[in-house]
């Protein structure tokens, strides 16, 4: 998951590809938490790499990461699949939905303590951004 999330933060090509590494090395040991991580950088990395191209990709990673919150209770993981499928409708052009999730986001980071990502939502919906 270090590997992915910092591939994916350096806006490295090879993101998609360690993040579905990950997405196995988690499903295996059983760290679902992790693995719900992993889905969501994949379909993030995918987007990044293929835009709207990646929409069915993006809506099957996010649905198996809801599917895993729910199943194993890592709501800290909600804000975060929230935010990311925020991502995928501002990049569909969908500036309803998108707004609609980014406080969505926001009120789940703001619900576990995270008010560095709050604010940081806030200024987003607040820009229109």
């Amino acid at each position: 998951m270090i590997r992915a999330e910092a591939a994916y933060a350096a806006c490295d090509a090879s993101a998609v590809g360690i993040a579905a590494e990950a997405v196995g090395i988690c499903s295996r040991a059983g760290k679902a938490h992790f693995e719900a991580r992993a889905h969501g950088l994949r379909a993030l990395a995918l987007l990044r790499r293929d835009g709207a191209a990646a929409r069915n990709a993006n809506e099957r990673d996010f649905a198996e990461m809801a599917a895993l919150i729910e199943r194993t209770g890592a709501t800290t993981n909600a804000p975060f699949l929230a935010e990311w499928r925020a991502e995928l409708a501002g990049v569909l052009g969908d500036a309803g939905t998108r707004a609609q999730l980014l406080r969505e986001a926001e009120q789940g980071f703001a619900a576990i303590g995270a008010p560095k990502q709050v604010e940081r939502l806030r200024a987003l919906l607040a820009g229109g951004a």
